[in-house]
């Protein structure tokens, strides 16, 4: 039986975009400063760079946070691509193929480009080689999951932990730090974050690259629909008190705060703007939806709703 937490939701925000394969981006978690990111970038940059393609040159700037490889030219063998996928031509002839890694902070935004050409010994052009995002991704993964080793906040909308190889779900608000955060492959690839709470326990929470949840970013996306860096309590009127007992423990209760809500269920998978005063919350679980109505950041729960 597997023992981690199966996140199950069908995120409609997609976190990583690419364009035609050339570039990949991510949001960085918040927290940890521009400049660490950036120092942690140079290390997982280096060794995709130096390692993995062999390229000698590593172009470091971080006062732009950019970071770049020279370009790198070589044969090809067998006329097919070491790097991507060709592009379809009547006929080519492709004789070698050129590449450079980049990669770029902009504020929250991380971004990495492998750019790939092939040149056509029949039309004597260099052609775009589409990537196939192994190596980008590689390095975003490294990044991302590093990024998040060390932070400290508190859980939302029970996620389910192992500990001990027993399965839990732990208890909202409940503070931890991250204390490990990397990429398992075991039975399939799961991102695992290591929660660690005040007496030193550990607590397993995985998130397995399932459905829409199929990249790093996504997968950290929905890590953080069920943990926050925040004081959900910090702003909430002591008028709303009440409520926070049945938040902890997961339940809706008509009347309560949206800090409330996020505390009982996660950030939901939309938010609709219905007025100036009206918002509808989204929660998808499978085929599942539950909508949520807030009125000036209110919950208002209808005698008919089905929660």
């Amino acid at each position: 039986m597997k023992k981690f937490l199966i996140f199950t939701l069908l995120l409609s925000c997609v976190h990583l975009q690419i364009v035609f394969s050339q570039d990949i981006s991510c949001e960085v978690p918040k927290g940890p400063s521009s400049q660490h990111i950036f120092s942690i970038l140079q290390k997982h940059f280096s060794a995709t760079a130096k390692q993995e393609l062999k390229f000698r040159e590593i172009n470091s700037n971080p006062a732009a946070a950019t970071i770049s490889t020279e370009f790198k030219t070589f044969k090809l063998k067998r006329k097919t691509p070491r790097i991507g996928e060709f592009p379809a031509l009547h006929r080519p002839k492709w004789r070698k193929e050129k590449i450079q890694l980049k990669a770029a902070l902009k504020g929250r935004v991380l971004t990495v480009t492998l750019n790939a050409h092939a040149y056509n010994k029949r039309d004597k052009k260099w052609h775009k080689v589409h990537s196939t995002g192994r190596y980008e991704e590689a390095i975003l993964e490294g990044v991302l999951t590093e990024s998040l080793e060390g932070l400290h906040g508190k859980t939302m909308g029970n996620p389910i932990a192992s500990v001990d190889n027993n399965t839990e779900k732990l208890k909202n608000l409940q503070p931890f730090m991250i204390s490990a955060a990397y990429i398992s492959i075991r039975e399939m690839k799961t991102l695992v974050v290591d929660l660690t709470d005040k007496k030193g326990v550990t607590h397993k929470v995985s998130v397995p690259f399932l459905g829409a949840v199929n990249n790093i970013c996504n997968a950290i996306h929905a890590f953080f629909s069920r943990f926050t860096t925040r004081d959900l309590k910090a702003g909430v009127p002591a008028s709303y008190d009440f409520y926070w007992a049945y938040a902890i423990a997961g339940d809706l209760m008509d009347g309560m705060h949206e800090n409330q809500v996020l505390t009982a269920l996660g950030e939901p998978d939309e938010k609709l703007k219905v007025s100036k005063k009206k918002e509808t919350w989204i929660y998808r679980t499978g085929k599942h939806q539950r909508e949520l109505m807030f009125v000036n950041g209110e919950l208002r729960i209808s005698e008919n709703q089905d929660l």
